[in-house]
Formats: C-alpha cells, structure tokens, sequence
C-alpha cells in the first residue's frame, strides 16, 4: 500500500513541475542539429511557451554560445506564428519522398550532415512537425522540391528573427 505521505510528495512534486512549465511542451521549437559533431551540445534551438516565454540556445562552439531567455511581446509572438504559418502546407510523407527521388539522383556526401526540425503545438496538438536534411543545402540540390525551397525560407526567416531577439534579450 502506497502511504498517504509518499502521494502527497508526489502530488507537490507534479504541481510544482507544472506550475514551472518545466512539464509544459513549448508551442514553438525548432532545431538545427549539427550531426557530424558527437557532443550532446550539437543543436541550435528555439523554444517559445503559450505565455510568451522564449529560449534560444547556441551551442558552445558558435560565436553566439549560450542559453537566450526573453518574454516575448504580442507582435513579437505573431511574427514568429507568421513564420510558422508558411511551413503549414508541407506535407512531411511528400516531402520524404520527393527527397529519396533526389537522393537517387543526386550524390548527397554532407548534404544530410544538418537536421532541421520544425514544430507547432496549437491547443495541445501538434499541428505542424516537420523535419529535413539541411533545407539551405537541399533546396539547391533538389530545387524541384518546392517544400525544401519553403523550408530554407522559413528557417532563415526564423534565424533573422532569432538574432533580433539575442539583441533584445540584453538590453
């Protein structure tokens, strides 16, 4: 039998994981993984909770190393949505498969060293997830494959707004 204490330890324990966000998805995150670089530091990340809390993080060996925190503005939040928004058509089986036709066609030496991965959580669903071998390499190689060519836009448009908010975030 569980005793009374330990279910009340247990239930301090979730409320005050939730009540952190440290149990809450973020709406927003994107990731840039740098595959070819064994370090469990190997990704650029972008993480944005409902409330406007925001987090970027640079791994140690880039110019701009270091964890990122800002509460974001209304504006700022539907810039970012914005950016969202034009990734919500890729279908990501379509874009699978238009890869692996590129793929047999085309040599791919470093071209997958990068993963890039999109998501959007609205109302607790996943609404947009997607992920794909280095879209700013892809979209050159494959430049039939129009969700690459999106992909590429949308993750410069996120990097652009990602500086703006690093400059922000010391002020």
């Amino acid at each position: 039998m569980i005793s009374p204490v330990r279910v009340i330890a247990a239930l301090t324990l979730l409320i005050s994981l939730v009540s952190t966000g440290i149990a809450e998805e973020p709406a927003i995150s994107y990731q840039r993984i740098h595959s070819l670089i064994t370090d469990q530091d190997n990704r650029i990340s972008l993480r944005v909770w409902d409330d406007g809390r925001m987090e970027i993080r640079f791994p140690s060996y880039t110019t701009r190393a270091g964890t990122y925190h800002r509460d974001l503005q209304d504006d700022e939040m539907a810039e970012l949505h914005a950016i969202f928004e034009t990734l919500q058509p890729i279908d990501q089986s379509r874009l699978d498969q238009h890869l692996d036709q590129s793929r047999s066609q085309t040599p791919t030496h470093v071209a997958d060293a990068d993963v890039v991965h999109f998501e959007r959580r609205r109302n607790d669903d996943l609404e947009i997830s997607l992920r794909a071998p280095a879209p700013d390499v892809w979209s050159r190689i494959a430049r039939d494959v129009d969700e690459l060519a999106v992909m590429n836009s949308a993750e410069q448009a996120l990097r652009s707004w990602m500086d703006q908010q690093i400059a922000r975030s010391g002020e």
